[in-house]
C-alpha cells in the first residue's frame, strides 16, 4: 500500500480496475477520481457505485476483455476524451 497513491497516478491518464471480486467500492478507482482521471472498470459491486457509464468512463462486462481493450481503444483513439471525462467527478 502506498501512503501518497498520487505520486503513481500523476503519471497514468486513466484509472483501469478489471475486478471481478465482490469488493465494495474500490479505493482505487476514488484515488483516480479525485485526480480527475476517468475510469474503465466492471459492472460489477461496488465498481458501479463509481462510474456512471460514458459519463465518468466506461463500465464493461465481469471478465471480458475484449469490451475492456476495447474502451481502452477509445481512450487512445478520442484523447479528448480523457479530459473530458475527467472532470465528471461524481454521479
Amino acid at each position: 500500500m502506498l501512503k501518497d497513491p498520487r505520486v503513481v497516478l500523476k503519471e497514468s491518464d486513466i484509472g483501469v480496475l478489471s475486478s471481478y471480486y465482490r469488493e465494495g467500492i474500490p479505493m482505487t478507482l476514488m484515488e483516480a477520481t479525485t485526480m480527475e482521471m476517468p475510469l474503465i472498470t466492471t459492472d460489477n459491486v461496488g465498481c458501479r457505485e463509481v462510474v456512471e457509464d460514458g459519463y465518468n468512463g466506461f463500465m464493461v462486462p465481469v471478465r471480458d476483455i475484449e469490451e475492456l481493450s476495447s474502451a481502452m481503444e477509445t481512450f487512445i483513439l478520442k484523447p479528448d476524451l480523457i479530459a473530458e471525462m475527467g472532470k465528471n467527478l461524481g454521479l
